[in-house]
């Protein structure tokens, strides 16, 4: 019999089972798939075995999560089943963070990467040189990683829980100094395997499989993961500012960006699709509270003649400019299509 008709066979016997009035929860999986009870032959763990295969289940369900387009945080964990009873969620918790620093210090991760490994390689050393590198490190960046805004006091949303950690100097040929090169962003993209980060040459790297690749954010209560292979660095800054509920800093994050990169006026309706799902009336509630805070004195309210509202900031937009693209995106671009 092959693997699809076991399947099938399995599938139809628990519909059976479930018509016939039997309780069929013990034979389904919990969320995403992951056992709600300790795997066969963990009875008999010790503690540290057992916190080790806690952490390991949850680094693989922060993969499963970004797939499916969510960050995973720590409060989830137990109720995903990834706690066994003989441990306090706490526990994994900390265990996982300090697994990921660990990763960290051990790989020499270059954090302007999204926790790459640095690796002093020939490839690296000539990351400048390539033509669509950018002339300060050959490195594209990412201008989502940072914020102007704080969810708590002193943190900046979306700051990364791993600490800058300075390129290490080395001598060349000549006898001068000069930073070790990290990766190219494009020696690395496009891989959707759960190794794709490079490796540094230091053997003791190859120890920290489960964590390449995952990315954290720290938030006002708690840390956020992610996996960079599955989920870009945009979204999982948004999916980010809307987990730790602070619409104001949403809404104003949103609205600079939209004026700073592209450049245009951010459209309300824009705010109402994943991760925010604000609608008209929690963007409006946003657009005060960050005024009466006195965040958003660079940012402006403007309607197309439709009556379809945007908002954009005058650091990057004049009110001219900022009027005539929300026009043409609300009325004007119907008849150009």
């Amino acid at each position: 019999m092959s693997e699809e008709d076991e399947i099938r066979d399995a599938v139809v016997a628990l519909l059976k089972a479930q018509e016939s009035g039997q309780d069929i929860s013990e034979l389904l999986p919990s969320a995403e798939g992951f056992p709600s009870t300790a795997p066969e032959g963990e009875t008999n763990q010790t503690p540290e075995q057992a916190l080790s295969d806690a952490v390991k289940r949850a680094l693989a369900f922060v993969r499963s999560q970004s797939r499916a387009s969510k960050l995973a945080s720590p409060g989830g964990w137990a109720d995903a089943g990834l706690v066994p009873d003989s441990l306090d969620p706490e526990d994994v918790e900390m265990a996982v963070y300090n697994r990921l620093m660990a990763y960290k210090e051990t790989c020499d991760l270059d954090e302007s990467l999204g926790d790459r490994c640095k690796a002093r390689t020939e490839t690296a050393a000539n990351a400048s040189d390539r033509p669509d590198a950018s002339p300060e490190s050959g490195v594209r960046r990412n201008p989502h990683v940072a914020s102007a805004f704080s969810s708590s006091p002193g943190r900046p949303v979306g700051l990364s829980g791993f600490k800058h950690r300075k390129a290490e100097s080395s001598k060349d040929a000549a006898g001068e100094t000069a930073d070790a090169a990290p990766i190219p962003l494009e020696a690395v993209e496009g891989q959707n395997d759960e190794s794709a980060p490079l490796q540094s040459p230091d053997s003791a790297c190859n120890d920290f499989d489960d964590c390449r690749g995952v990315r954290l954010l720290m938030g006002a209560h708690s840390y956020y993961l992610y996996d960079e292979t599955a989920m870009t660095d945009a979204y999982a800054r948004w999916a980010f500012l809307a987990a730790e509920d602070d619409p104001a800093a949403a809404f104003l994050e949103c609205v600079r960006d939209e004026s700073r990169i592209y450049p245009r006026p951010l459209a309300r309706t824009n705010l109402a699709n994943p991760p925010f799902c604000m609608d008209a009336e929690a963007v409006e509630a946003a657009w005060r509270a960050a005024r009466d805070q006195g965040r958003a004195n660079d940012v402006r309210r403007i309607e197309a003649t439709n009556g379809a509202v945007y908002f954009y900031s005058t650091d990057y937009l004049s009110p001219a400019r900022a009027r005539s693209l929300a026009q043409y995106d609300a009325v004007e671009r119907a008849f150009n299509v």
